[in-house]
């Protein structure tokens, strides 16, 4: 199932809740950073043309311009992730009978065990970059439709978050400790940034939300 071109949402949900190693949660989470993007982008274009936000438009355009290549990205990465899975996903039903299967086994293992943290980390990055520009959208979009803008920016927080699960749960199993505290520590860092930036705004936007217009 190439789940990067035309695949039906149905498809990829039914494939997710099976017992098949992949799709799982990093496709998951590209899938669902890929929904937020698109919504913040969805607000973007329900902004454009309108006189009372004419001074906002350029970074607006700015904005959408990256929250479109991100969604992009984070589609790809749907695919691309299940295709890294693999490897790690059969390396563990590698023969272990003999102390040289066993060393064998456990060579691979690390090396996918690293390999494994390198599309989640994309994904991260490609929902902090969308979560910067999802805010400005969501400060100087269409008040009519920032719903949308808060929405995205909750999905992307949320898929961010959900492909940091990724990095640490192989990292833990890395026996070298520098380079798994590293991992961790950037999929920390990024959290930490991304989802205040994002919470900032969220917050923002529901009080305001949440104020009668009556």
């Amino acid at each position: 199932m190439d789940l990067s071109g035309n695949f039906g949402i149905r498809e990829f949900i039914e494939a997710l809740s099976g017992k098949e190693p992949v799709p799982g949660g990093g496709g998951a989470s590209a899938l669902v950073g890929a929904v937020g993007a698109s919504l913040a982008s969805m607000t973007c274009a329900l902004t454009y043309g309108k006189k009372k936000y004419a001074d906002k438009e350029p970074g607006l355009r700015e904005a959408d311009d990256t929250l479109r290549e991100n969604a992009a990205l984070l589609l790809e990465g749907i695919d691309r992730d299940a295709k890294a899975f693999l490897p790690l996903s059969e390396a563990f039903s590698l023969p272990s009978g003999t102390p040289e299967e066993v060393e064998k086994k456990n060579e691979i293992l690390q090396k996918e065990y690293l390999a494994a943290c390198d599309v989640p980390i994309s994904i991260m990055k490609s929902c902090y970059e969308a979560i910067e520009a999802a805010a400005v959208v969501g400060r100087d979009g269409s008040k009519l439709v920032i719903s949308d803008a808060c929405a995205g920016l909750m999905l992307l927080e949320a898929s961010m978050r959900a492909a940091a699960l990724n990095v640490y749960i192989n990292a833990r199993y890395m026996k070298d400790r520098a380079k798994a505290d590293e991992l961790t520590r950037f999929a920390d860092e990024i959290c930490e940034k991304g989802s205040k930036e994002a919470q900032k705004v969220i917050l923002q936007i529901t009080e305001e939300l949440k104020t009668p217009k009556v």
